[in-house]
């Protein structure tokens, strides 16, 4: 007879005296898997290891993710870096056409000054040629070179101004990546407009954005027109790479574009 708890009574009873039995309470101990402390503890360590495969797992998964996401990230620094590479022999070749262009039309004094502009302005910006950011300072005295180089060519005006909150010496912005959008402006706004033409270039400050416009007073274009050149294309792909590189700030670009003239605004959004 088996009571609760492993207590067993045994009955005996003699054959010859089958009127009379003797109890005997037997207590059986239960091996230790059957304890509930085994089973309490046994229970917490498959808790414990199913919990350390999952973390393990998490852990090997997200070193992977990490792993791939650093590589991915050092592709997008080559590539931008590559992209800005393309933009200094552009440069070269487009400003060799202008001094051709300034010979070929008997202006020779013209020419030997913008040879000797262009020779400092490439001093500078291979300088600058493996920084992926410039300061603001840096940028502009690079654009009023590269803009004084194409006055000469073309007689148009410009003008470079930044609202006095901004600390033009200790902001920074992707090298070189204003001055195909001031060659754009150039090329397909004032280059036949002579004195008339005008360029203005603004940065300003609104929130934690830093806005940048480049404007001129062209004729402007058809949105439908395919007037972006080399050095666009290679701005829109270094704009890209960038958003993906630095993911805590958003850099856009908007082109409006009439026939007063074509403003292009750079936004570096959540920049200061």
């Amino acid at each position: 007879m088996v009571n609760a708890n492993n207590n067993y009574e045994l009955l005996l009873r003699y054959v010859t005296q089958k009127e009379s039995f003797s109890s005997y309470n037997i207590k059986v101990k239960p091996y230790l898997w059957q304890t509930p402390i085994f089973k309490i503890i046994a229970g917490a360590m498959l808790i414990l290891i199913f919990t350390g495969i999952f973390f393990f797992t998490y852990i090997q998964k997200k070193k992977i993710q990490n792993i791939q996401s650093e590589a991915a990230l050092k592709q997008s620094v080559l590539e931008l870096k590559s992209i800005q590479a393309q933009l200094n022999p552009h440069f070269v070749f487009n400003s060799l056409n202008s001094i051709q262009g300034l010979m070929n039309t008997g202006k020779i004094e013209e020419a030997n000054k913008y040879l000797s502009e262009f020779s400092m302005l490439m001093r500078d910006t291979l300088n600058d040629s493996e920084k992926i950011f410039s300061t603001i300072a840096s940028e502009i005295k690079k654009l009023e070179q590269y803009l004084s180089l194409e006055k000469l060519r073309f007689g148009f005006t410009y003008s470079i101004t930044t609202q006095e909150s901004i600390n033009i010496s200790a902001v920074k912005i992707p090298a070189l990546l204003l001055q195909p959008i001031a060659e754009n402006a150039i090329k397909h706004g004032v280059a036949q407009m002579a004195s008339k033409g005008n360029i203005e270039i603004h940065f300003s400050q609104k929130n934690n954005a830093l806005i940048v416009t480049i404007s001129d007073n062209g004729k402007g274009f058809n949105n439908d027109e395919n007037t972006e050149g080399h050095g666009l294309r290679l701005t829109a792909e270094r704009i890209k790479l960038i958003n993906n590189i630095y993911t805590d700030s958003f850099v856009e670009q908007k082109i409006n574009s009439g026939h007063n003239g074509t403003t292009v605004t750079i936004n570096f959004n959540q920049w200061f």
